[in-house]
């Protein structure tokens, strides 16, 4: 019998312990997984859309934000609450941005 691929729980456990690993000169942090390591970490020879999705929501549960960029074949990981301190873009600027630019209707 052929071994299960690992569940969404699981995969979002491993990538939480590579943000928490030591490399590339830091102790922990945001990171990047080509396409070819995050199917390997997920067991899969493909990974299909429905399955990545399972993987951002078990990630989440550990306060992490993966985000796919097909494009460019890569994976990108940081922790949420870093996301939530960035800066807000203030009411004013987007006034300004309203009154200065001529949108195309």
């Amino acid at each position: 019998m052929a071994n299960a691929c690992p569940s969404a729980a699981e995969i979002a456990a491993k990538i939480r312990y590579l943000h928490e690993a030591t490399f590339a000169g830091k102790t922990r942090g945001r990171f990047k997984l080509d396409d070819e390591l995050m199917r390997a970490i997920s067991g899969r020879s493909r990974l299909l859309d429905n399955t990545f999705e399972d993987i951002k929501a078990a990630c989440a549960e550990d306060g992490l934000m993966i985000t796919r960029l097909k494009y460019h074949g890569i994976y990108t990981v940081m922790e949420t609450k870093k996301m939530v301190a960035w800066r807000n873009v203030p009411a004013r600027l987007l006034t300004k941005l309203e009154n200065e630019w001529k949108w195309e209707e």
